[in-house]
């Protein structure tokens, strides 16, 4: 098993303990991402800003998820 898959098992393990956990479900899209499961990674994102309380903690996400987007070149440029 990679030290990625390990990761994978203990933030997911992490969000069944804690299933709101901000910092849990951005490090989870950050695993996916690096595993390769892009769609994956952009939901654990999406899902981490959708628990955000502290707005400290939004950042992180947001700017991982637009720069996904960015380099998909889903963002029109103006």
């Amino acid at each position: 098993m990679s030290s990625l898959e390990e990761q994978l098992k203990e933030v997911q393990e992490q969000i069944r303990t804690n299933p709101k956990d901000v910092l849990a479900h951005y490090n989870l899209g950050v695993t996916l991402m690096r595993l390769g499961r892009g769609e994956e990674g952009l939901a654990a994102y999406k899902k981490a800003i959708e628990f955000v309380t502290d707005r400290h903690y939004s950042a992180f996400p947001h700017f991982n998820l637009g720069s996904v987007h960015y380099t998909k070149k889903e963002i029109n440029e103006q």
